[in-house]
């Protein structure tokens, strides 16, 4: 598992602050568990820094070939303050800037 070979942690970069983040998973919200689309899936997980920092990430993962793929991760939240938030239009999520 690619995790044991970080130490246990699953790195992200953040883009906001510049800095590589090593993180370990807390839980996955089962209620975020959605189909977006035929092959398109979303899935929210917070995690928790060295630093003692929480973090919600989203996933977005496809379908392809019978495997999954995660396609996108991005940061949600720092420490409870999101980073951007979902609107819903025409059926359809996306992301806002805050």
């Amino acid at each position: 598992m690619d995790s044991e070979l970080k130490g246990g942690y699953f790195l992200i970069y953040d883009t906001a602050t510049n800095k590589p983040l090593a993180l370990k998973l807390q839980r996955v919200h089962k209620d975020r568990l959605s189909k977006v689309s035929e092959n398109k899936y979303f899935a929210c997980a917070d995690f928790i820094s060295v630093e003692g920092k929480l973090y919600d990430l989203d996933f977005f993962v496809e379908s392809m070939h019978d495997q999954l793929k995660v396609t996108e991760i991005s940061i949600h939240k720092e420490q409870g303050v999101p980073r951007y938030n979902w609107v819903e239009e025409g059926g359809i999520w996306k992301k806002v800037k805050i």
